[in-house]
């Protein structure tokens, strides 16, 4: 991979997001915890095999990060953690008015931007 474009990354910390918000998906994974305590051991097995954080720790191409601050399902500390576990070099753009819709179609000019600035097209 020569670079990422990684917007509102989806999935990430996802124990974490499960306190924060009351949104689907993260309502019924806590849900489902609090019918079965007694799984939570295979459920944090299962997270570290998806979670977007983990995930990020292996990335190493450039990335572009963008993180809606008012994001209710993809919570913004959560993005965070993907964003500072990121193996590679990384940017992010903030959007402190914007949910899960981040910057929209301003953020996709800068993507543009971005890739063009590292001499990579878009196919």
């Amino acid at each position: 991979m020569i670079g990422s474009l990684v917007g509102v990354p989806f999935w990430c910390d996802v124990e974490r997001a499960c306190t924060l918000v009351d949104t689907i998906p993260y309502k019924e994974l806590a849900n489902y915890l609090k019918a079965r305590p007694y799984d939570l051991d295979a459920v944090r097995h299962t997270l570290s095999y998806l979670d977007g954080t983990v995930l990020a720790g292996m990335a190493t191409a450039p990335a572009l990060f963008e993180i809606g601050l008012m994001d209710d399902i993809c919570p913004p500390s959560t993005c965070y953690a993907a964003f500072n576990a990121w193996a590679g070099p990384k940017e992010v753009r903030e959007y402190p008015w914007s949910g899960h819709g981040g910057g929209d179609s301003h953020h996709t000019l800068l993507q543009l931007e971005w890739l063009n600035a590292r001499q990579l097209s878009v196919s």
